[in-house]
């Protein structure tokens, strides 16, 4: 689990869990970006047809969950939303994606660690002269 991001990277809750087979069968389905289902439509259609309300931060983990364990091969998020690609371009497309906001996260990290280490000196120093 991540700091900060509990709602995403934290275990299935039991409730969650119950959802996943529904997630699973309604994505299965789902090959190819003209396939593609946003996080508001699944959000709408499990609360039109199953009278269950979820958020979107929920979407992310259960389709994040059934990615990290390969669950649908293939399962990629694009701004069309959610679909399963058979498509090497595709697949490599979001890949690329995948690592320019890994290096994004990694630059924004050394940022906070620099300031961090400023606000270790500008203690020790508040420190030394009280």
């Amino acid at each position: 689990m991540l700091p900060g991001f509990d709602d995403i990277t934290a275990p299935l809750t039991d409730e969650e869990m119950k959802l996943l087979p529904m997630f699973i069968k309604g994505l299965s389905w789902r090959i190819g970006s003209a396939n593609a289902i946003t996080n508001a439509t699944i959000r709408k259609l499990f609360r039109e047809k199953k009278d269950i309300i979820i958020s979107d931060a929920c979407v992310r983990k259960i389709v994040s969950y059934i990615s990290r364990n390969e669950i649908l091969e293939g399962l990629i998020a694009t701004s069309k939303g959610y679909f399963i690609s058979r498509n090497l371009k595709e697949v490599t497309d979001y890949e690329n994606s995948l690592y320019g906001r890994e290096l994004a996260i990694s630059e924004r990290r050394k940022v906070v660690s620099k300031y961090k280490q400023k606000l270790l000196k500008q203690q020790q120093h508040s420190f030394i002269y009280k």
